[in-house]
């Protein structure tokens, strides 16, 4: 059924339910590898998001951490609102070797990025924004910033 509602919003709880499902089936593949986190308030879990926003965004974490600098993956998803925004969070602290981030350039153009990105365009138009922050120690930071909306009336298509 989530696949069939791409384009729907749930509630971010479900949203999180989602990717604890990924993070598990992940876990079993690195051996205990990844350490994942969930700093949420409770009001945040009520809010809707677009279905499979978070977990795109855990497996380009997964990619460009473990799998590429070794050693291990602590990814923490944090969410709050502030009045009438939501605030997500995304971040992957990745211990092993930090990648070199090139003085001016975009990290931020991957795929996965890119299409959450357009997803989210399409759904709120200007009334959102996505940024991913790389730091020298090797932690990446996706900050997305969406409407905070409790009402099912605006999930697409009910």
């Amino acid at each position: 059924e989530t696949l069939d509602n791409r384009d729907r919003e749930v509630r971010l709880s479900a949203e999180l339910h989602t990717v604890r499902l990924y993070v598990d089936i992940i876990r079993e593949r690195f051996a205990g590898q990844i350490d994942y986190v969930e700093e949420v308030s409770p009001a945040a879990l009520h809010a809707l998001v677009p279905t499979l926003l978070l977990q795109p965004l855990v497996e380009n974490a997964i990619k460009h951490g473990v799998e590429r600098q070794g050693g291990s993956d602590r990814i923490t998803i944090r969410a709050h609102e502030y009045g009438d925004r939501l605030r997500i969070e995304v971040i992957n602290r990745a211990t092993g070797s930090p990648l070199p981030v090139p003085t001016g350039q975009r990290r931020d153009s991957g795929l996965g990025i890119a299409n959450t990105r357009k997803r989210l365009e399409h759904s709120y138009a200007d009334n959102q924004s996505l940024s991913l922050k790389l730091h020298e120690d090797g932690t990446a930071v996706v900050d997305i910033e969406l409407p905070f909306c409790l009402h099912a009336a605006r999930m697409t298509g009910t």
